[in-house]
């Protein structure tokens, strides 16, 4: 049987838009989806609003230590990151070094209130 591998990039809205429940169901998400990798994978978060933080600056293993250190941290997210300026965190994603082996894939949590999306398409 051949081992499934991946890398999973999770960018989460973490705008004025999201705050609330929004921003709450958002990182339930975010924790169900992380919890749900499959062992062997790579992992990354990115929180973006006018600015944008990585959890990492580049992908880490999936390992319970760096689950549980990202759970902390998904933890103590709030909608802060004022507007919703998604181009910048996608190209922090784009320039993020691809592993070998570790097909990468892309998932947007957002209320899709999104300010700059002609931008976006037109980039990707």
């Amino acid at each position: 049987m051949s081992t499934i591998r991946g890398e999973y990039v999770f960018i989460i809205d973490r705008s004025g838009s999201m705050s609330g429940s929004r921003i709450e169901m958002a990182k339930n998400a975010l924790l169900l989806f992380l919890r749900s990798l499959p062992v062997n994978s790579k992992f990354n978060v990115v929180g973006f609003g006018s600015s944008h933080e990585l959890y990492s600056k580049s992908s880490v293993d999936y390992t319970f230590d760096n689950l549980q250190d990202a759970e902390i941290k998904i933890s103590k997210m709030d909608a802060n990151l004022g507007g919703t300026n998604i181009l910048a965190p996608l190209k922090a994603v784009m320039a993020i070094e691809k592993k070998d082996k570790y097909p990468r894939n892309i998932f947007l949590l957002t209320d899709g209130s999104v300010g700059n999306t002609h931008q976006v398409l037109s980039h990707i």
